[in-house]
């Protein structure tokens, strides 16, 4: 099989209008419905039949809408076409299925989005996830199509992703024998597949909304310091050593160790520094949105940071365009290239902690480093782009002392601070974020750039 745009394709100033920062999603059923599926699926096809495939790899995280919407997509799909289907699983391991058998992988998720979304994350036969190129192939050719007809699907091939995946890092990971008490919170979602993994790696475990249901009755989908309250009190009622968080589809990661909440972009941070401490490849991607302590503790590790657009398929096209190891993203993201190019957060958490000396290690070394207090606020609009182009105008002409990065919406950077103005790739909001090493200085920022963006949204 001819490995799909085998290339680097170059990083587009604008996403096409399906795609966001994360493939395709939307409203169900008014955005995404059986009738959508049923085209993607034939899009599909025709990329798979284009690039000498034969067959797919599909999977789901466990939203409500996802039996309906994939039997919509296989009725899409040429009959010739072989599905191997991995049932719920996360979408690390659909990508890493799509390596290891060489195929187009599609995943049907809206990651951390609310209940009501869903939509659709196409992984090419090299495990990475559509971006550029791909995205501008696809979807010309879904406006090339016109009718669809549903076609029966004689036979689909069942195989069991979770055993493959998990087996995968105990080869990468040998000497991996963990004894520590965790909290394991799977957020009802994709990640519920990895209870019994942890268990056998010998982790002390109490499970948290551990039940596959996709109206997510335990909490937000989305993994952080708000929404982990009731697991941030288990954590330490039980007494435990970590408790470990992930998102809706099992690609994003929080930690809680016997303080509380570890900062998302202090724990991103701190894994990048500890790849750069123990791996010669110290070039390190991530993006735009990032906090000021991963350049920090990124250059005491010895590191070179890159930045990039704000996604995880941009920041893994980075980390390949400068030939590194690690990329991070501060929403949960964790990239260990070795075990895969996206994001990976099961296999790098567990390379973290094997190469950890103590459970407190985490805490001591992000408290040697200056505190960034980081804050985050977003905004609806009905038309992003028309709202981004007057905000950039208005902010270059008010704040004259800045500097200006604009490779996602807007970014100021002085000194001690950041404001980041930028329109969402998944929903119709803007998203500002602040950060500064004075907690009232970020929290002004924040009002001032939620102000402004409301004043002249559009």
């Amino acid at each position: 099989m001819t490995l799909f745009l085998y290339h680097l394709p170059k990083i587009k100033g604008v996403f096409m209008s399906m795609f966001g920062s994360a493939g395709i999603r939307g409203l169900v059923p008014e955005e995404i419905n059986e009738k959508f599926a049923r085209k993607i699926g034939s899009v599909t096809s025709k990329l798979v039949e284009k690039y000498g495939g034969e067959s797919i790899c599909l999977a789901t995280d466990t939203r409500l809408s996802n039996n309906m919407l994939k039997r919509a997509f296989i009725s899409g799909l040429d009959t010739d076409i072989n599905v191997k289907d991995f049932g719920i699983v996360p979408t690390p391991c659909l990508a890493l299925m799509s390596k290891k058998f060489r195929s187009f992988g599609v995943m049907i998720t809206a990651s951390h989005n609310p209940p009501d979304y869903n939509g659709f994350k196409f992984f090419n036969p090299r495990g990475i996830a559509f971006y550029s190129d791909e995205e501008d192939e696809f979807e010309k050719i879904f406006e090339s199509i016109k009718i669809i007809e549903a076609k029966e699907k004689p036979e689909i091939e069942k195989i069991n992703g979770i055993e493959i995946f998990t087996k995968e890092i105990k080869n990468m990971l040998p000497k991996l024998d963990m004894d520590y008490k965790i909290v394991l919170d799977m957020a009802n979602g994709a990640a519920t597949r990895l209870s019994e993994f942890y268990k056998e790696l010998g982790f002390d475990v109490l499970e948290m909304n551990e039940t596959p249901d996709g109206s997510f009755p335990g909490r937000s989908p989305e993994p952080t310091e708000s929404t982990l309250q009731k697991t941030i009190e288990t954590v330490k009622k039980n007494n435990a050593d970590f408790g470990i968080a992930y998102d809706g589809d099992g690609d994003r990661i929080a930690l809680i160790d016997k303080e509380g909440f570890v900062p998302l972009n202090e724990f991103c941070a701190f894994f990048a520094w500890k790849r750069c401490k123990v791996l010669n490849n110290k070039k390190v991607s991530t993006n735009i949105d990032a906090s000021k302590i991963i350049d920090i503790m990124v250059a005491d590790a010895g590191g070179q940071l890159f930045k990039t657009r704000v996604g995880d398929v941009s920041i893994t096209y980075e980390m390949l365009r400068q030939d590194g190891q690690t990329a991070v993203e501060q929403c949960g993201h964790l990239f260990s290239r070795e075990f895969l190019p996206g994001p990976g957060p099961t296999y790098s958490l567990l390379w973290l902690f094997s190469n950890m000396i103590k459970t407190s290690e985490i805490r001591e070394t992000i408290e040697k480093f200056p505190k960034f207090y980081l804050k985050k606020g977003k905004v609806e609009v009905k038309n992003k782009k028309e709202s981004m182009a007057k905000i950039i105008a208005t902010l270059k002409n008010k704040y004259k002392d800045a500097t200006i990065n604009e490779i996602d919406g807007i970014r100021l950077d002085w000194k001690d601070s950041f404001m980041l103005i930028r329109p969402s790739g998944t929903e119709h909001l803007i998203r500002i974020t602040c950060e500064s090493m004075n907690e009232k200085k970020a929290n002004k920022l924040l009002t001032d750039g939620i102000r402004l963006v409301k004043s002249i949204k559009v």
